[in-house]
């Protein structure tokens, strides 16, 4: 018997397929709708559905057509079975071809749930990320001073002017008036400010790899695991290689995301909101203007990760084809020479490599040329600084000086 519901307030229906003939599947524009003529004469639809599971509905009017026909139900069963994994092999939203039926589609799967699964790894180390981001904070406090107190050096030290800066006047006042003094007594500040970000920063980087190794390491035991129980079926369809590609090139990739993604994101992070709050601070008219190719940098970086995102898939899957005949050929090697296969060997090697290789050369222009183009634009930002700042201070408008277009260069240099 057939079970349709097609949303209405009468339910569920049962039909016996006796009951049932002219099976029609038909498509219309948005939806389909499945329908057939029955003992009364009538064409009644059965149910409405998308394109989603149209080969489904297909197949399911075929079905009922050829078992009112005569034909043997076994058979039509395993057709109907056949359709169905199929159809179970497809993601139904972007077409891609799934590693196993009804497996999650790696394209469409969400975000959040794998931050969810990763979060299990990370959650044991959450106190020594913790003191990393406290760590990431001193350094980055310590990373901004330098600017400030070489243009401080430019203003008070080498052409005797005031400066607003309320700590490094009062040092210059425990100084005296020696410039000469005072010039070492700023050098000894920025020494002692280097010492403390480059001593702290080894210490964050010794903590963090320690992190990444750790969470590593638990997430290659447990794909380890999972592989050894996997079915025979899965490793028909995937060879060797790709599961070792996995097991030890992803999960290098991921360490590597951990080690400089997190560091270095989280540490740009807060030197890009210190440094515009001490612009802002300095002269926030100038800060205004040297942010113009911000903009410019933000709609650069969202073009360049939606073009270069195709690409890297493109190369995983290329150079997990590469790595899987290195592991499926040379670790069987005698039977490769046993039937005389160095040759055939060595061309589907070669050719998998030559497909690699053209992949990443398109995959070169874009990661060569994109770094080349933000330095382009923060340049701009430096040019906008001393023009416009630099004719300022020309003019001895108030709230200008040279110390002030040095810091404000060496700041904008750090975006």
């Amino acid at each position: 018997s057939l079970v349709c519901c097609n949303g209405e307030s009468e339910g569920e229906k049962r039909y016996l397929y006796s009951q049932l003939t002219c099976a029609e599947a038909k498509r219309m524009y948005g939806n389909a709708t499945l329908s057939a003529v029955l003992e009364g004469g009538g064409r009644e639809v059965l149910f409405r559905y998308t394109y989603a599971v149209a080969s489904l509905c297909d197949a399911a009017a075929l079905f009922i057509n050829h078992i009112n026909e005569g034909a043997d139900l076994n058979e039509e069963n395993a057709i109907m079975q056949v359709t169905f994994e199929r159809a179970l092999s497809v993601c139904p939203k972007c077409g891609r071809n799934l590693l196993h039926p009804g497996a999650e589609c790696i394209k469409c799967r969400s975000k959040l749930k794998i931050f969810k699964q990763l979060a299990k790894y990370v959650a044991p180390e959450t106190k020594a990320l913790i003191i990393s981001v406290i760590l990431s904070l001193i350094t980055t406090a310590m990373s901004l001073v330098p600017p400030t107190i070489t243009g401080f050096i430019v203003d008070v030290v080498f052409t005797d002017s005031k400066s607003n800066i309320a700590l490094l006047n009062r040092i210059a006042q425990a100084v005296g008036p020696d410039a000469g003094r005072l010039l070492f007594a700023m050098i000894a500040c920025l020494l002692f400010t280097y010492i403390l970000q480059y001593g702290i920063g080894i210490v964050r980087s010794y903590l963090m790899r320690t992190v990444g190794d750790k969470v590593v390491l638990a997430l290659r035991n447990d794909i380890y695991r999972k592989a050894q129980h996997l079915p025979m079926k899965f490793y028909d369809k995937t060879s060797t290689g790709a599961v070792i590609n996995r097991i030890s090139g992803d999960a290098n990739v991921l360490q590597q995301f951990m080690l400089r993604i997190t560091q270095e994101a989280v540490v740009h992070l807060f030197q890009l909101v210190g440094i515009v709050i001490i612009m802002l601070s300095l002269n926030p008219q100038l800060t205004l203007l040297s942010l113009i190719p911000v903009v410019f940098i933000v709609i650069a970086t969202r073009i360049f990760s939606k073009k270069i995102k195709p690409y890297y898939r493109r190369i995983w899957r290329r150079w997990a084809a590469v790595f899987s005949t290195l592991s499926d050929t040379i670790p069987c090697i005698r039977v490769v020479k046993s039937f005389t296969g160095e040759e055939r060997s060595s061309d589907k090697f070669e050719e998998r490599n030559n497909e690699w290789l053209k992949v990443d050369l398109k995959l070169g222009k874009l990661v060569t040329a994109f770094p080349q183009i933000i330095a382009f634009l923060v340049t701009c930002g430096s040019l906008i600084i001393w023009g416009i700042g630099g004719s300022k201070v020309i003019a001895g408008e108030d709230g200008f000086s040279a110390g002030l277009i040095v810091a404000f260069i060496s700041y904008a240099s750090m975006f």
